[in-house]
């Protein structure tokens, strides 16, 4: 992963949750969101071999993202100190972007 895809996954993560935000902001959230997904997967199909490999890294990438969302809303406050004090080996770039700055 080069920087360019390092920052439309930070994107991504950022614009996942439109929540408590009114209907027309929840929709432009949505939307970013829908754009860096499509400009991520543009990147690594243009990057890679064969489409097999390019779907596999993109689920793959898509998989972390998830993962990465769903931890943060169940347990905010205990990830960001797992990622500040790398409780479980969880630091690493995008973790502590994410949660910490």
């Amino acid at each position: 992963m080069d920087d360019g895809d390092y920052v439309l996954l930070k994107n991504i993560l950022i614009f996942h949750s439109a929540h408590g935000l009114s209907e027309p902001s929840a929709a432009i959230v949505r939307e970013a969101r829908k754009k860096y997904e499509w400009m991520l997967s543009r990147r690594i199909r243009q990057k890679s071999k064969d489409d097999v490999e390019a779907i596999y890294k993109i689920a793959k990438l898509m998989g972390a993202v998830k993962s990465l969302v769903e931890l943060g809303f169940k347990r905010a406050p205990y990830f960001s100190r797992c990622v500040a004090l790398n409780i479980c080996g969880l630091r690493g770039r995008l973790p502590a972007d994410v949660y910490i700055l």
